[in-house]
């Protein structure tokens, strides 16, 4: 595995980068708690598991792509921090909007999926699209999955603003099958989770041409409930605006509320706000944003509750116009944690965990992106991050096939590089790679967090007729702790590549084949978690 490292390293070796020297970050002493109250009865990588540092995305569904990666059977459980560029889609797709996919796989996998849409408008578009993926078994006894997606959505554009609709319910089904495999569980239903997930929002961005004062605003309503009868509602309210000075300078203003409430054993009520003013200037070569981030939050972990104030700045500089700029900045926040996004991250953490939000006190950062030539793009950043109520999954001490969460004060000094090869329309070759080291205070270790993480792709498109996706992700230095004996475990790496291609017999109707986990390695990304080895999805789609 030493070798994959070495090769990701020398790939980005040939992009430089400025050092800087930690000049600020002083963390405040803080709280280490461990929740196991619950009393339970026993059961798809986006930024390597980084805190979601804006409100949680709805992905909007989108005409077909062709790209396999979606139909994955074995996702593993991280993100990639800089995400595999794909090849975009064709003209076709645009004339064929619409079309249904059946697939099925070993492990007993199953894939169904419906897009709908109205004809291309220059007035409304709206559609609704159906999906269900679910796999009867894994690699370990109860260790079956699934999906159910239905949503619906809409826009309406005018001359002088745009509004858009979007309403979804999805299904997600695990077991908590991190546990010794003994045959005689007599009861597998108490090993099963359900998310139940309700999201509705509503939407406007002005769009008129000229106008000095431009903006956007959203108001997002989430409802989740759990088999185990946790439940979790928040209410999301988002907005920025920009005035335009003059034609160098620009003030900008950033706002968002959250107000969540979480039930189980007990319930909490949760607001979190954040305002962020700032102004800009623009120079031949340079531009500069000044300002600040303020944050209220409700919290009771010290650290994370009351009101915080931290800068807002960051500066670009062209060395060589088109080729070569540089950027630095500092800035911090209160990144939001909620159950939702826990447990869009680990799906077996327990239903009852503490929350709060992590104060990431002082984020310092240096770097550089450019074009090396036509065809090769590069982007490469240093950075350190001080954090008081980091959170980190460990295995729960009464249950070990459930996670609990850990709050610390962290920091980590972290290495981010990517080189992006356009070798033409039909080629696309991508490198990324991350380096984290992590420091924590009471904690033993950076739990579940890797220190090393690289991803490989390359995509194919030829004659518009047979499209090719192969990955490669690699993941180390991920310990877990065995609360029992109050142990650590070190992970074994992670390898996992995959090929993916789809050909297209006409404009309406193709055929995938998706290969997972090739190198058949059945790594734990949480601990006792072990993923499906070497798995096969193929089928048909139809485009109308």
């Amino acid at each position: 595995m030493n070798k994959l490292k070495l090769i990701f390293a020398l790939i980005l070796s040939s992009v430089s980068f400025s050092v800087f020297a930690q000049t600020e970050g002083e963390i405040i002493s803080t709280t280490i708690i461990t929740d196991d109250k619950a009393k339970l009865d026993l059961n798809l990588a986006n930024r390597f598991f980084e805190p979601n540092l804006d409100v949680q995305p709805t992905r909007e569904a989108t005409p077909q792509q062709y790209d396999t990666k979606d139909y994955s059977i074995n996702p593993p459980r991280f993100d990639a921090k800089v995400k595999i560029p794909t090849i975009p889609p064709d003209s076709l797709n645009t004339i064929l909007p619409n079309y249904g996919k059946i697939g099925a796989g070993n492990y007993g996998t199953v894939l169904g999926e419906i897009y709908l849409t109205n004809k291309r408008s220059a007035s409304y578009s709206y559609g609704a699209h159906f999906k269900h993926l679910s796999s009867a078994k894994g690699s370990l006894m109860n260790s079956g999955n699934g999906h159910d997606l239905l949503e619906g959505f809409g826009s309406k554009y005018g001359k002088t603003n745009s509004w858009n609709g979007h309403v979804s319910y999805s299904n997600d089904r695990y077991r908590y099958y991190g546990r010794p495999q003994v045959d005689s569980l007599n009861n597998k239903d108490s090993i099963k989770q359900t998310y139940q997930l309700f999201h509705a929002g509503i939407g406007t961005v002005k769009t008129k041409v000229g106008d000095k004062f431009t903006y956007s605003t959203g108001i997002d309503l989430y409802y989740l409930a759990t088999k185990l009868k946790a439940k979790e509602t928040e209410l999301v309210w988002n907005a920025a605006g920009t005035l335009q000075l003059t034609d160098t300078r620009s003030a900008s203003l950033d706002a968002s509320i959250s107000n969540a409430n979480r039930s189980d054993s007990s319930s909490v009520n949760r607001f979190l706000l954040m305002l962020k003013p700032t102004y800009k200037l623009v120079g031949d070569k340079w531009d500069l944003t000044v300002g600040a981030t303020v944050n209220y939050s409700s919290d009771t972990l010290k650290g994370s509750n009351g009101l915080h104030l931290y800068p807002a700045i960051h500066g670009n500089y062209n060395l060589k116009p088109g080729k070569v700029t540089v950027f630095a900045g500092i800035g911090g926040g209160m990144d939001k944690n909620t159950y939702r996004t826990f447990i869009q991250q680990n799906p077996y953490v327990g239903s009852d965990p503490v929350l709060s939000h992590s104060n990431r006190k002082i984020d310092l950062y240096v770097g550089s992106n450019g074009n090396i030539d036509d065809k090769v793009s590069y982007t490469v950043k240093m950075s350190y991050r001080a954090y008081t109520n980091q959170y980190f999954f460990t295995n729960s001490i009464t249950d070990s096939s459930q996670f609990s969460v850990l709050y610390d004060k962290a920091g980590v000094f972290g290495l981010d590089g990517g080189l992006f090869y356009d070798l033409s329309k039909e080629w696309r070759v991508s490198a990324n790679m991350v380096y984290n080291a992590w420091s924590t205070d009471k904690l033993a270790s950076a739990w579940h967090r890797p220190s090393f993480q690289g991803s490989m792709g390359v995509q194919y498109n030829l004659k518009q007729k047979i499209y090719f996706n192969a990955e490669m992700y690699y993941l180390s230095g991920i310990k877990g702790l065995n609360m029992e004996s109050n142990s650590t475990v070190k992970l074994t790496d992670i390898a996992d590549l995959s090929l993916k291609t789809e050909y297209r017999f006409s404009n309406s109707f193709s055929a995938f084949l998706e290969l997972n986990n090739i190198l058949s390695q059945k790594y734990q990304r949480y601990l006792y978690y072990q993923v499906k080895g070497f798995n096969v999805l193929a089928g048909l789609t139809y485009s109308f």
